[in-house]
């Protein structure tokens, strides 16, 4: 039996969105539902359901995507995106209240690098490369 991600040991259900052909992968990541971005954005996925809507979303495309994603938040909620600053693409209208925002970059630090080195080694985390 597989262990609980942490989004589901905190009660999380967690969307993700994939093509196609990586539906399994991202089912083995942790994700409960998917969604095929080639047939629908989440922004029409949602199309006015509050129940759709998200408590946290990690943007990692920017552009239209993350300017879509600020309709996509449920009031104080939290958007992240890795791709660029969020503020920039926010929308005047249709952005739910409280929504909070973060631009996350990484910067290597030789301490979380040793703790990443022990969950790998132990494979409790894995690497995935798409590309070189």
């Amino acid at each position: 039996m597989k262990a609980a991600s942490v989004p589901h040991a905190a009660g999380a259900e967690v969307v993700g969105t994939c093509g196609m052909a990586n539906v399994e992968f991202v089912k083995e990541l942790g994700a409960d539902t998917m969604v095929d971005y080639a047939q629908i954005g989440m922004k029409e996925w949602i199309d006015g359901k509050e129940e759709r809507k998200f408590d946290v979303v990690l943007d990692c495309v920017g552009g239209q995507i993350l300017t879509d994603a600020w309709t996509c938040e449920r009031e104080d909620s939290f958007l992240i995106s890795v791709a660029e600053p969020p503020e920039g693409d926010k929308l005047e209208e249709g952005v739910s209240a409280g929504v909070r925002h973060a631009f996350f970059i990484v910067d290597p630090h030789g301490s979380q690098l040793a703790l990443i080195t022990k969950l790998i080694e132990a494979e409790r985390c894995k690497g995935i490369v798409d590309g070189v």
